[in-house]
């Protein structure tokens, strides 16, 4: 769709000019009349836009997201129309990708597609529940109001994510450390002694000989090992993030695995008590704030479980008793879901306990990397003690023996 850079008359004679998208200079002229605007002479342009070819990454950044939320929201809120506030956001400094993407919404919505409907078309930038919000928020004509509750979600979403993603870093360095640290003492240390100790053709200690045993597995199979950890990985890798099985392995472990279950839990219910909060303060009724839980939770566990909750609500069964024969969620979520039914103000129930299970997140975050670090730690020191042993038991005896023959 081109840019046609204008000039014409109001109806009271004056001149005026200016640019604007339309598919054709017919519809150029209907666009303006509508606008109270006669055509005089126009030129068509074309919209520079940087090729998605040179983009350092096709990934919308997490913080470029967030700002055109907030941005967007408070546009809205000034009383900015919907079109001039994508015209202006197409123009702030995000990624390449994310601009583009911003302007083929923006050439949809002036052709008469609904937001929501355009925003769905791109679901790699904008996720279900975004879509969600700005559908719910057309429907009742306060868009602003939504958007700025969704805008808050994200902001709050992403300081949980970054703090795990943070707490995180010093443990997976510690862990690679550890395979670094291994692979090192068996293909390059423990060779040294075992050539000294078998010139010497001495008994070599038990536990010598099966850190020695291990060490000469290590260097004559180094290629495959390598190779084999790259393959392992990378299937695991595919399984539990490109398969619904294996999304649904990946979430059972993650609820049952001791240390990072809590975290897990406690992040699922934060989620999931401010995603239904938002939904149902926006205007939407129980069962279709629960249906559109489904696909934005991103937890196939959940979505599994959680669609039986919706049947048992559908069929007149509280929502609290619905919810709780999920064994997805604390006794003290569904405790104050039942209050919100009992007092007709479960959105507002919902609302105010979000804030407290995102503090249990972080409350969970730290207790984890509390545990997780002196544990790799002491794995480290056992794995490390036991090869600097076995190479002492081998020098004690080759000096033992060396002793014994003068």
């Amino acid at each position: 769709m081109p840019y046609y850079k204008y000039k014409g008359f109001k109806l009271d004679g004056k001149r005026t000019s200016g640019e604007i998208l339309a598919n054709d200079p017919n519809d150029l002229k209907v666009i303006l009349k509508n606008e109270n605007i006669v055509l005089d002479s126009y030129v068509v342009m074309k919209e520079k836009r940087t090729s998605n070819f040179f983009a350092v990454s096709s990934k919308v950044k997490a913080i470029d997201f967030l700002n055109f939320c907030q941005e967007f929201s408070i546009m809205l809120k000034a009383g900015v129309s919907i079109t001039d506030c994508l015209n202006t956001l197409r123009k702030q400094p995000f990624g390449t990708i994310f601009r583009n993407t911003i302007s083929d919404v923006y050439e949809d919505v002036l052709k008469g597609v609904y937001l929501s409907d355009a925003f769905r078309k791109h679901p790699k930038a904008f996720p279900d529940f975004f879509c969600s919000m700005v559908y719910v928020g057309e429907l009742s004509g306060n868009l602003s109001e939504v958007l700025m509750r969704t805008a808050a979600y994200y902001e709050q979403d992403n300081k949980t994510k970054r703090k795990t993603r943070t707490a995180m870093i010093y443990p997976t360095f510690l862990s690679i450390l550890i395979v670094v640290i291994v692979i090192a003492l068996m293909t390059f240390v423990v060779p040294q002694f075992t050539d000294m100790i078998t010139e010497l053709g001495q008994e070599v200690p038990l536990l010598t000989r099966i850190v020695m045993n291990i060490s000469n597995f290590f260097v004559d199979n180094i290629l495959i090992i390598v190779v084999g950890l790259i393959v392992v990985i990378l299937g695991l890798w595919l399984f539990l993030k490109k398969t619904r099985t294996g999304k649904v392995v990946q979430a059972w472990i993650n609820f049952h695995m001791p240390i990072i279950k809590k975290v897990s839990r406690a992040s699922l219910t934060a989620r999931f008590s401010s995603s239904f909060g938002i939904l149902l303060s926006s205007g939407m009724s129980v069962v279709d704030a629960m249906e559109g839980l489904i696909p934005i939770m991103g937890n196939e566990l959940f979505s599994r479980k959680f669609r039986f909750a919706v049947e048992e609500v559908k069929r007149g069964k509280r929502i609290s008793r619905a919810i709780e024969n999920t064994s997805l969620f604390p006794t003290m979520l569904i405790q104050m879901i039942a209050i919100g039914e009992d007092n007709g103000s479960l959105e507002d129930v919902l609302n105010s306990v979000s804030d407290y299970f995102t503090d249990q997140v972080n409350i969970a975050v730290s207790r984890a990397t509390a545990v997780l670090e002196p544990l790799i730690i002491v794995v480290l020191g056992i794995v490390v003690g036991i090869v600097i042993l076995s190479v002492l038991m081998a020098m004690t005896s080759m000096m033992t023996s060396i002793s014994t023959l003068g």
